[in-house]
């Protein structure tokens, strides 16, 4: 997989965290709050950063279209499962 691929997925990831909180945010009808835009490109960088990581290890997978919709969806699912995580593990300890 060359570079360009490689930061082709990485950008991806963090676009699928946005949209994933754009559509939360749409969802909630809530104003919008810059903090937890910030948090969502936050967790979004951290997916990019594991798929970055796993095309580095194994540079053997294709750059296809379905792996760039994967990256588009894993990123969508990092942002979901750390803030569910994260407001599981701070509503405990209230």
């Amino acid at each position: 997989m060359l570079p360009i691929e490689m930061v082709t997925i990485a950008v991806l990831a963090v676009i699928g965290a946005i949209l994933a909180a754009a559509l939360g945010w749409f969802e909630s009808t809530d104003p919008f709050d810059g903090r937890k835009f910030v948090a969502t490109v936050i967790r979004g960088s951290f997916g990019a950063l594991v798929l970055a990581l796993t095309t580095f290890i194994d540079p053997t997978i294709p750059a296809t279209v379905a792996t760039y919709l994967a990256a588009l969806l894993a990123g969508a699912g990092f942002d979901v499962l750390l803030k569910r995580g994260y407001s599981a593990l701070t509503s405990t300890s209230k």
